[in-house]
């Protein structure tokens, strides 16, 4: 049970922190031939090693929520 929640914790936290990372590169003003590009935006501020990390977090929460409710205790 503990470590459903802590994976279901570290799941939503991950998720949280890539969907606030995405919407704030979209709401930049820069442009790439006239369409907005979110990859383009994040490399530009240094953000690509946050959006990584944050994306490891949750697949790290989403298998640990996963064992969690196989392991039979």
């Amino acid at each position: 049970m503990k470590k459903t929640i802590l994976g279901c914790f570290l799941f939503l936290a991950g998720m949280l922190s890539t969907a606030l990372l995405l919407s704030g590169s979209m709401s930049s003003e820069l442009t790439i031939n006239g369409q907005f590009s979110f990859w383009k935006t994040l490399s530009a501020y240094g953000l690509i090693p946050a959006f990584y990390f944050f994306v490891i977090v949750a697949a790290i929460g989403g298998i640990v929520a996963i064992i969690g409710l196989i392991d039979k205790k």
